[in-house]
């Protein structure tokens, strides 16, 4: 008698039957729902070579039970999907590797739970020996996307219709590393973490670079560690370098990013999807591979998830060039520009209220040195009206410590200074001496600048100089620092800034920066009324300087 082969999903239903009541399965329309998934998932096994909608089709069903919100996709994560899968296939036949990837994507974009939490559990119904190596940026997301994805194995709905294929170990099955009774692992670790003596078939990097608190970015130092321990632990930790693939997949954040670095030092394929293209196809050359321009609608990436106003208000958030690095996945260069001329409007002093509701204040970045080779000390003179900067005068002398004191009290009396004002120093290299000998000599309002570690800004001065310059550009390109009409110092003090950073000297960028770090933290505040001993001080001193 011939009877029909019954496929594998009816198999698996038949084989819940046996195990479960009606009780526990609920209804038999939940029979059928499972039975309608494990043939759409497991539809990979009779699909020929060249059809890659296995992972795509099992990421559907996945998130729709464990996800509280919708799944909502669009052609990147098809593309992503169809990338994956057909790494997965090579690997399983063993073909050779043409290159390793690097894939470029906007936040929110769901490329990491795509990749760091679904795509291992599905490769592993494909080809469970396989063995993973996950990097992220940290130790606690590594861990936790390690978490996600071993739950999601061990759900009952995964264990239901997958629980034939491989089972995880139960004596090596932890946040760091697990492994499968078909000898898959899977290692995650943040960077910089334990690596020696682990190998994979996927070395997958996510997100490598973080784009910090709030706009503060990486510094230098530690893109640059980032970028050595890639190369000299890494980047060898694949079993066949021949076959298996490595995957650094990130939004970018930095021209010297691991993206950038690999791009730069590997021949790898570069996926690029920028969140826009611009409303006129002007940023249509930054996609890669070209052809996915076609799949942009109306210049957008992702519009279900970002419009064109969400992107209009989060340029205007972040800035340009951090819009330029996380949203277009172009990092601006480093050799110079961030900083616009434009962005730099003036105004007249009949343009301020009068002195009563304003107080001139003085930042100093002090070097002390007749050398015109090194850094000149600098003071800018300024106040802050509605949340705007307005400079009046910038003072930049090379001189040795003793003229310096004294141009400094000539500078602060005839610009602005009163009984209000303050002067601020940072106490670091011969700061702290023109501190002790403004206190010492006059009673002008010095103020030592010292950054406490629980200072709100204390992670602000642990990044480099670069990375303080990027934080403040929202605020230069809003248009909140002012300078006054026709003042001398102005093509000076910009020329330097839109130089920098290949700019000689820096010294007035550094004294802009301590400004305007004010604005960003909010911690401008109003001066309280001097005593009566002040104001008697400040009429001998005015008297003194004929003021």
């Amino acid at each position: 008698m011939n009877t029909k082969r019954k496929t594998k999903a009816e198999r698996i239903v038949e084989t819940l039957k046996k195990q479960y009541s009606q009780d526990e399965l609920r209804y038999s329309h939940d029979m059928i729902r499972y039975q309608a998934q494990a043939e759409r998932i497991l539809n990979w096994s009779n699909h020929e070579r060249g059809h890659y909608e296995g992972f795509r089709n099992f990421l559907i069903a996945a998130w729709s039970e464990f996800e509280t919100e919708p799944l909502i996709m669009n052609w990147s994560h098809t593309y992503l999907c169809e990338v994956l899968e057909r790494e997965l296939w090579r690997i399983t036949y063993g073909e050779p590797k043409t290159k390793d990837f690097v894939i470029n994507q906007m936040f929110r974009s769901l490329k990491s739970k795509q990749i760091c939490v679904y795509f291992n559990a599905y490769a592993w119904l494909i080809n469970p020996s396989l063995k993973f190596i996950y990097v992220t940026h940290s130790d606690m997301l590594a861990f936790s996307f390690s978490s996600e994805t071993r739950n999601l194995i061990q759900s009952k709905w995964y264990q239901l219709l997958f629980g034939h294929i491989y089972r995880l170990q139960r004596d090596q099955n932890s946040k760091t590393l697990f492994v499968n009774n078909k000898r898959g692992e899977r290692l995650s670790i943040g960077v910089g973490g334990k690596i020696r003596g682990f190998g994979g078939n996927f070395l997958i990097l996510d997100d490598i670079n973080k784009s910090g608190t709030g706009l503060i970015g990486e510094s230098e130092s530690e893109r640059n560690f980032k970028n050595a321990w890639y190369q000299a632990f890494a980047h060898s930790r694949i079993n066949q370098p021949d076959i298996d693939v490595r995957i650094n997949v990130q939004q970018r954040v930095h021209e010297n990013d691991l993206s950038g670095f690999m791009l730069k030092n590997y021949d790898v394929h570069h996926i690029n999807i920028p969140g826009e293209i611009g409303r006129n196809n002007e940023y249509a050359h930054l996609v890669s591979p070209p052809e996915l321009v076609n799949e942009y609608v109306d210049g957008l990436f992702f519009p279900e998830r970002f419009s064109w106003k969400t992107l209009d208000e989060l340029r205007n958030a972040i800035g340009s060039y951090l819009y330029a690095a996380q949203v277009l996945q172009s990092p601006a260069p480093i050799g110079g520009g961030i900083i616009k001329a434009k962005w730099f409007k003036t105004f007249y002093m009949q343009d301020l209220p009068s002195s009563e509701h304003i107080t001139w204040h003085f930042k100093a970045d002090t070097a002390y040195t007749e050398r015109k080779s090194n850094s000149a000390s600098c003071v800018i003179a300024y106040c802050i009206w509605q949340n705007t900067v307005y400079i009046r005068n910038i003072m930049r002398v090379w001189q040795e410590f003793p003229d310096f004191l004294n141009s400094l009290t000539n500078f602060v009396i005839e610009n602005g200074y009163t009984d209000k004002s303050r002067i601020y120093i940072e106490p670091k290299a011969n700061g702290i001496s023109v501190i002790q000998s403004i206190r010492k000599f006059t009673r002008l309002n010095v103020v030592e600048e010292r950054i406490e570690p629980t200072s709100v800004y204390a992670d602000f001065y642990s990044k480099d100089k670069f990375a303080r310059v990027t934080t403040i550009l929202p605020i230069l390109e809003a248009e909140r620092v002012r300078l006054l009409a026709n003042a001398g110092f102005i093509k000076d003090f910009i020329d330097e800034l839109t130089l920098f950073p290949n700019s000689q000297h820096q010294d007035q960028v550094d004294t802009l920066v301590m400004i305007a770090r004010e604005l960003l933290y909010e911690q401008h505040v109003a001066v309280a009324e001097p005593t009566r001993a002040l104001n008697d001080y400040f009429t001998g001193v005015t008297k003194r300087y004929g003021y």
